[in-house]
């Protein structure tokens, strides 16, 4: 085959893949991920610390435009314990102040819309909010003979993810972002911030409802 011949095959090639795997205003989604990263934690009376946190995400979504998707998602986080040399907390009406070690896990629901700024390879910018459970587990804190109960509490949250997408078929994309999530307590729980990377797999389909009948 000549040199003009493969090129014009490779042009068809190219010219052809897009077509085939794409974001586009027909399309639904089925994803789950998972991250990565650092929580920062803080309780009553002491300095907040960073400590490991991992993450996982399912949501199901659909396309109102080819660069603008929503999505509805259930996940959650664990931190590994923190320690806080200078904590305080009331116990039986009066403050007590000592070193406290605990973990921290939270569960969200959240509404979210996505910028998808491309066809194939997309950059995209996620946004979402939603309520957040928050649990402060069980805690020794020293001077104290029995440990100190959890904390539940519940939290506003507000998800920003600027990432890219990629579409590996017709069926198929992987998504890795940077994930910065913000909790703002409702009531007096201190806040709590959680930042890492995400990786993320996607089914996609196109419901019949929505899309054409190809």
């Amino acid at each position: 085959m000549s040199p003009r011949r493969h090129v014009a095959v490779l042009a068809l090639a190219l010219a052809a893949a897009p077509g085939a795997a794409r974001a586009d205003r027909f399309e639904a989604t089925l994803s789950g991920d998972l991250r990565g990263g650092a929580a920062r934690v803080a309780e009553p009376g002491a300095s907040a610390v960073t400590v490991p946190a991992v993450g996982a995400d399912v949501r199901i979504g659909h396309a109102w435009r080819n660069a603008l998707a929503w999505d509805l998602g259930l996940g959650g986080t664990v931190a590994q314990p923190a320690t806080f040399t200078d904590a305080t907390l009331t116990i039986d009406g009066r403050p007590v102040r000592g070193e406290l070690t605990r973990r921290t896990v939270t569960a969200a629901a959240q509404l979210g819309a996505t910028l998808r700024l491309g066809r194939r390879a997309a950059p995209s910018l996620r946004l979402a909010l939603g309520p957040q459970v928050r649990h402060r587990g069980a805690a020794t804190l020293s001077g104290l003979p029995a440990p100190v109960p959890g904390v539940t509490s519940l939290d506003a949250v507000a998800s920003l993810a600027l990432g890219v997408d990629l579409r590996l078929g017709r069926h198929l994309a992987l998504g890795l972002a940077l994930q910065l999530d913000h909790a703002q307590p409702i009531g007096d729980a201190p806040a709590h911030d959680v930042i890492g990377i995400s990786l993320q797999v996607a089914h996609v389909w196109y419901p019949r409802v929505w899309g054409p009948s190809w």
